[in-house]
C-alpha cells in the first residue's frame, strides 16, 4: 500500500529541523508531532531511522521515560510502542578492531535515575519500562556500562527482568562480577533472585557499603517479615544444595552482622532464622555493641516483655546448639 500522507511527513521533517534539541520542551513538542504523524500514517510502518538518527532516538526515549505516568496512553508511551512495532533495534558502536564500545549511557541507565526522581510512577512502572527497553537494546552479548559503573546486566537484576538476565547469563555474563543478588532485592523479584543463585551468583559478595544479600534483607525495616522469610530460606536452601557456605557473620562498613540488624529492626522471626545457622553472638560492631547489647538497650524504648522475649530466644537457641559461647556481658558498652 502506498503512503497516503507524504505532506504530513514533509511537515514533520520541517518541524523537526526547527527545534532546539538541547531544550526538552522542544523535544516533547516533537514527540507530540510524531504522535500525530504516526496516528494518521497509512501503509508500511515508518522506519524510525528514516526520520531520526540513533542519538535522536535515544534522547526521545529518555524523554519518553520521564513522560510516562503509567495511567494514560500518552506521547511517551506511544513512542515506545512505535519503536517496538517498527522492529527498531539498537546497534553498538564499533572500535577499530571491530569490537563493540561498552562505555556508553543508554535510556536503560536513564530509567534507573528516573526511578529515584520521577514521582508519578506507580509501583512496578520501572520494571515494566526496563522490560520494554530490553526489546530495543537486545544485544545481550554487549553489556553497556555508564560512567557511574552501572551495567545493563545490573539494570536487568534491579528490575527483575528474568528473560534479560537469562540471556546475559547464556552469553557468558558472570553473575558474580557485580553484587547481582543485592540488585535483585531492589524490587524483591523472587524469580530473579533464584535464577541468579542457581546460576552461581556469590551469596557473600558485598556492595560498596559492605552489605551482603543478608544485610540487605535485614536492614529494610519497612518490609514484611513473611517476604523476607521467603528470600532468606531460599538463600540458605539453594546454597545448602550447592554446598556453598553463607557467611552469616559478615560485617558491613558499620561492623554490623545480619544478626545485629535483625535485633536493631526488632525482627524476632528473622533473628530466629539466623541464630539457628550457628552465628557468632559475640561479634561487636563499630560501636562496640554485640547483638545481646542491642537487645538490652531496647529496654529504654520498648516494653519489657518484648525485650525479655528477644533475650529468651537468644539464649534458648544458643543452648540448643550446645554452643558454649562466652557471652561477653562485660564488653565495653552495654
Amino acid at each position: 500500500m502506498a503512503h497516503r500522507n507524504p505532506k504530513n511527513l514533509r511537515y514533520f521533517n520541517s518541524f523537526k529541523e526547527k527545534i532546539d534539541w538541547n531544550k526538552q520542551k522542544d523535544r516533547l513538542k516533537l514527540l507530540q508531532e510524531l504522535d500525530s504523524l504516526i496516528s494518521s500514517w497509512v501503509g508500511r510502518i515508518l522506519n524510525p531511522r528514516d526520520i531520526f538518527s540513533r542519538e535522536e532516538i535515544e534522547r526521545l526515549l529518555s524523554d519518553s521515560i520521564e513522560y510516562i505516568d503509567g495511567y494514560t496512553d500518552n506521547d511517551g508511551e506511544r513512542f515506545f510502542g512505535f519503536l517496538i512495532r517498527s522492529g527498531y533495534k539498537d546497534e553498538p558502536d564499533i572500535d577499530e578492531n571491530g569490537q563493540p564500545l561498552l562505555c556508553r549511557a543508554t535510556p536503560l541507565h536513564h530509567a534507573v535515575l528516573c526511578n529515584f526522581s520521577v514521582t508519578h510512577w506507580f509501583n512496578g512502572e520501572f520494571c515494566r519500562i526496563v522490560a520494554q527497553l530490553f526489546r530495543i537494546y537486545d544485544k545481550f552479548d554487549v553489556n553497556y556500562i555508564n560512567v557511574h559503573g552501572t551495567s545493563h546486566f545490573e539494570v536487568a537484576c534491579m528490575a527483575g527482568c528474568t528473560d534479560a538476565i537469562q540471556k546475559f547469563l547464556e552469553l557468558g555474563q558472570d553473575p558474580s562480577r557485580f553484587p547481582s543478588l543485592n540488585f535483585a532485592l531492589w524490587y524483591k523479584s523472587k524469580e530473579a533472585f533464584e535464577l541468579l543463585l542457581r546460576s552461581g551468583a556469590d551469596p557473600n559478595l558485598s556492595d560498596h557499603g559492605g552489605s551482603t544479600p543478608l544485610h540487605i534483607l535485614f536492614e529494610k525495616d519497612e518490609d514484611d517479615d513473611d517476604d523476607k522469610d521467603v528470600f532468606v530460606k531460599m538463600l540458605f536452601k539453594i546454597c545448602d544444595e550447592k554446598h556453598q557456605p553463607v557467611q552469616v557473620d559478615a560485617q558491613d562498613e558499620s561492623g554490623n552482622t545480619p544478626l545485629h540488624l535483625a535485633m536493631l529492626r526488632d525482627t524476632k522471626k528473622m533473628a530466629k532464622l539466623l541464630l539457628k545457622r550457628d552465628v557468632d553472638p559475640n561479634l561487636a560492631n563499630a560501636q562496640g555493641l554485640t547483638p545481646l547489647h542491642i537487645i538490652c538497650k531496647k529496654e529504654d524504648h520498648y516494653d519489657d516483655d518484648n525485650v525479655h522475649s528477644f533475650a529468651k530466644l537468644f539464649f534458648e537457641i544458643n543452648d540448643k546448639n550446645i554452643k558454649r559461647c562466652r557471652l561477653m556481658l562485660e564488653t565495653r558498652r552495654v
